[in-house]
């Protein structure tokens, strides 16, 4: 099921990126539109790319993105990104977590896109809140590994969303509230547009 909502993310990502144009600013700093399409594009047809993003590989890691801007224009790349697959290459086991780690690729991406320009925020449905709470759960202790931080989601309809899912080690930190897709933004380091209540000193 959740791979359905992957493609679905892949498929709003692309809408945004061919919404905004290429030179438009994202939130990832210093990378326009382009170089966000490309970044998408090089994940998901290099080995070399994310290793080289995560080990701080810097020249390795724009000479992938300048040779692929060599390759593609921004609107034929868009298209590109649109039309493969929607399961990163650098991600063979993402199979097992039923597709929600790409997923939060393409959420998280499309957002970095969409909220830099504007673009209002869009509603997402009770079945992709839950997959990103899901999501959230497993990779909140890798990006959030050196803070105490309690993540907890909205009381809503659906009983799936109603949990809490801790990063770091029991004590004083932080309890940050929001839905899921909103809490996901803001534990992946988009805290300026993240809608969500932080209440700090608080014992977990």
């Amino acid at each position: 099921m959740t791979a359905q909502l992957r493609d679905e993310r892949r498929d709003v990502a692309c809408a945004v990126l061919r919404q905004v144009g290429p030179n438009a600013p994202t939130l990832c700093e210093g990378w326009s539109a382009y170089d966000l399409a490309v970044h998408l594009w090089t994940l998901n047809h290099s080995l070399i790319q994310a290793p080289a993003d995560t080990l701080g590989m810097k020249n390795t890691a724009r000479r992938l993105m300048e040779r692929t801007k060599e390759q593609w224009p921004y609107e034929e790349l868009v298209s590109q990104l649109e039309s493969g697959p929607a399961s990163f290459r650098w991600m063979p086991c993402d199979f097992r977590e039923d597709y929600r780690h790409s997923l939060g690729e393409w959420y998280i991406h499309g957002e970095d896109a969409r909220r830099a320009n504007g673009i209002p925020v869009e509603q997402l449905g009770e079945k992709t809140q839950s997959a990103l709470w899901e999501r959230l759960k497993v990779s909140a202790k890798a990006v959030r590994r050196k803070q105490v931080i309690a993540f907890r989601t909205l009381d809503g309809d659906s009983s799936s969303i109603g949990k809490t899912a801790s990063s770091g080690s029991k004590g004083r930190g932080v309890v940050v509230t929001g839905l899921p897709s909103e809490l996901f933004l803001w534990a992946y380091g988009r805290e300026a547009v993240a809608n969500v209540e932080v209440a700090g000193g608080t014992t977990i």
